[in-house]
């Protein structure tokens, strides 16, 4: 439990309705589909009651096997009312061409974002 919460018995014998804020996400987003290499994109999570703290996201490239592997870790900003985060990330000029971002709820739920493809030059 929070340090910052306080528990009391109830003894009034009234019945009463406790509402508890609870995290909801409505999308992850980048701001663009189609990028080049060493773009900047901005990557956007939306919804309810996401907190005072910045949200942990984790940005993954597809390898050449059709697995996804580790690309960065961001912290995304809350607004003030608690309904948008969001970042900036440079994509790498190493060749990759799909990226995608994961979110991990308090509850232990991945959430994952559409993908974002870079355009590469032709050869």
């Amino acid at each position: 439990m929070p340090d910052n919460l306080v528990t009391r018995p109830l003894r009034t014998g009234r019945k009463f309705r406790l509402v508890v804020p609870q995290l909801r996400v409505f999308l992850l987003r980048w701001d663009k589909a189609q990028y080049d290499p060493g773009d900047r994109a901005e990557l956007s999570v939306e919804g309810r009651h996401l907190g005072p703290d910045p949200l942990e996201l984790r940005v993954e490239q597809l390898a050449d096997r059709g697995t996804w592997g580790f690309a960065a870790t961001l912290n995304a900003q809350v607004n003030g009312d608690g309904t948008r985060a969001g970042c900036n990330w440079t994509f790498p000029d190493d060749g990759t061409e799909c990226f995608r971002f994961k979110l991990r709820t308090p509850d232990g739920r991945v959430l994952t974002s559409g993908v974002a493809a870079i355009e590469l030059p032709q050869a």
